[in-house]
């Protein structure tokens, strides 16, 4: 029994190609993400000039928000494609897009020196940013866990989570290092756009590694057997949409508002310095780096939804006394302990979450059903989040309200896990 069922667990040499090629955009996606929040400032000066030094930075920054426009489009475009023309032309097609976006911003002169074309062509950028993003987690999730061994597809797709958490890791350092080596003169003369043009290195690595991967057997078999894979998902699978939609809730909120929404909530509310906050995310992402593959292999003994739930219960009962201590204590010991303790237990929930919703798809239709239910869940539940608690705190004038939004979510995500009831429905769920 054992030796017919070890090589299974064992990825082959194939395997491993799909899997880096799933990941590699991932990576290059969340880089670009959060860098150019990093360096916003520096992109307002060269793109955004104005006499308000303010109003530059919001130009520049709703400019970054017009890419989630584009989001569900993406997702709904390159969802289908995925599905039809195979999981290896979408990412190839995903990885060149995000490639050009991020030329686009490197390659680009100055307002000084082209004048209104500098803004446009930074939008047009972040639009295909957006664009791309949307339809890369679809396709590279489901490579991922159509390409993993299957008693390891908890663990493996736990890497698409903790692969951001590399990314993160990898755009606040080289923004660090790169503020540190030029200062603040030689990054505005356009010093910058250096720690984007390491990561425009990754894009003609990523797109030949994508092109190389085949496609396992059994997709091949369903492609274009749904000539309209996205109408079929919405006619006949809209149950499974809505759950998958409420599985992903509490892990989108809990990164716009417990991550990304962190350091100015800690700056503007707590009034601690911004670097605390960062720093409680730096650490965050580290421990995510373990906490996620971990709960993902729990997932592969035990189950899916058996690995999820600790996770969302103790978020659900943590977050209010969390945000209680940090506005009765505001210290950066109890903002790094609280938010630190919190995005460990994302990183948990998010580590089977993969294994957990891809199954509830068809694999004629898997790509866009992933791809619909996670930017539909961005664009409902997350892309708001911070904007949404920033007006809860200021509308009631108690600091602790992000956390009844946290808690919402994590009622949305009890419910879903409700809905998948018992292991054996899981255990039997198949890709194939």
């Amino acid at each position: 029994m054992t030796a017919r069922t070890e090589p299974s667990l064992r990825l082959s040499g194939e395997q491993r190609r799909a899997v880096f090629a799933a990941l590699i955009g991932n990576a290059l996606e969340w880089y670009d993400f959060l860098l150019y929040v990093l360096m916003a400032p520096y992109v307002a000066h060269a793109f955004f000039p104005a006499r308000n030094g303010t109003i530059s930075l919001l130009l520049a920054v709703g400019t970054f928000g017009v890419g989630f426009v584009m989001r569900p489009v993406g997702a709904l475009v390159l969802g289908q494609y995925g599905d039809r023309h195979g999981r290896r032309a979408a990412l190839s097609l995903v990885i060149f897009l995000m490639t050009l976006a991020n030329a686009l911003l490197v390659l680009t002169p100055g307002a000084a020196r082209i004048g209104l074309a500098a803004p446009v062509l930074i939008v047009i950028s972040r639009l295909l940013q957006g664009f791309s993003v949307g339809g890369d987690l679809g396709s590279s999730a489901t490579m991922l866990i159509e390409a993993s061994p299957t008693g390891r597809r908890g663990y493996f797709g736990s890497w698409q989570g903790a692969t951001q958490h590399v990314a993160s890791l990898a755009a606040s350092a080289t923004a660090t290092v790169t503020t540190f080596a030029f200062g603040h003169a030689a990054l505005a003369a356009g010093w910058w756009r250096l720690p984007f043009a390491l990561g425009l290195l990754i894009g003609p690595v990523g797109f030949y590694v994508r092109r190389q991967v085949r496609e396992p057997e059994a997709v091949r078999a369903v492609l274009r057997r749904s000539a309209r894979p996205l109408a079929a998902l919405l006619g006949r699978h809209r149950r499974a949409l809505l759950t998958a939609m409420g599985l992903i809730s509490l892990s989108t909120v809990a990164t716009y508002v417990l991550e990304l929404g962190m350091p100015a909530y800690a700056r503007h509310t707590l009034h601690l310095p911004l670097h605390d906050a960062l720093a409680a995310n730096t650490l965050a992402g580290l421990l995510g780096l373990v906490a996620g593959p971990l709960a993902g292999a729990a997932a592969d003994r035990f189950g899916a939804r058996r690995a999820m739930l600790p996770p969302v219960l103790l978020l659900s009962v943590l977050v209010w006394p969390g945000y209680w201590l940090l506005t009765r204590y505001p210290s950066a010991g109890i903002l790094l302990l609280v938010q630190t303790g919190l995005l460990t237990l994302r990183s948990m929930l998010t580590g089977p979450l993969l294994a957990m919703v891809a199954p509830m798809f068809p694999t004629e239709m898997r790509a866009s059903g992933l791809s619909v239910a996670y930017n539909g869940s961005v664009l409902v539940f997350g892309g708001f989040a911070p904007l949404i608690t920033t007006a809860m705190v200021a509308g009631t004038g108690d600091a602790r309200a992000p956390a009844f939004y946290v808690l919402g979510a994590a009622g949305m995500t009890l419910a879903a896990l409700g809905l998948m009831r018992g292991g054996e429905r899981e255990k039997k769920a198949v890709l194939f």
